[in-house]
């Protein structure tokens, strides 16, 4: 029986350029790392969904291209292609998008400066204003001793009650 390789090397070509697309993928979580100071949780959850998000391609690229039947080529030619991309395409990209933050964050923060020269003085301002009252009303209660007088007339020790006393 003559089986032709044509259909699987096709296949294997097609996983290459996944696993590149899939790198790419892994690049715009790299990005939104780089733009958005991340905690360890978030970068957690976004693996997951990088996770999820690889598998579920992964799986309908194997419905389409290989009947739903599962081909070790195709797992060889996504980890290869996202090798390639990663050690080629991705680094330039990342140092690329590296140097645009860099830039992004110089204009705004010079675009800014008058904004925060502002609102620091107004928060010195304030912050003096409210030390200032707080002093004056530790001074005011500073010289007594106790801010409730407790008499022996009060209202309430010369009801009696009807059940006792």
């Amino acid at each position: 029986m003559y089986m032709s390789f044509s259909p699987s090397i096709l296949v294997f070509f097609f996983s290459l350029l996944l696993g590149m697309g899939l790198g790419a993928l892994w690049d715009i979580f790299r990005i939104f790392r780089l733009g958005i100071p991340s905690t360890k949780t978030i970068i957690f959850f976004q693996d997951i969904i990088y996770a999820l998000l690889a598998t579920t391609i992964t799986l309908v690229f194997f419905y389409i291209f290989t009947s739903g039947g599962f081909r070790m080529f195709v797992l060889i030619g996504e980890f290869l292609g996202f090798v390639f991309y990663y050690l080629t395409i991705g680094r330039l990209a990342f140092k690329i998008f590296k140097v645009i933050f860099k830039v992004i964050h110089k204009i705004i923060w010079i675009l800014t400066l008058p904004f925060r020269k502002v609102f620091k003085k107004l928060i010195h301002i304030i912050t003096s204003l409210l030390y200032k009252l707080t002093k004056k009303f530790k001074n005011c209660f500073k010289n007594k001793k106790n801010l409730l007088h407790f008499t022996n007339n009060s209202l309430y020790n010369k009801l009696k009650s009807k059940f006792g006393k």
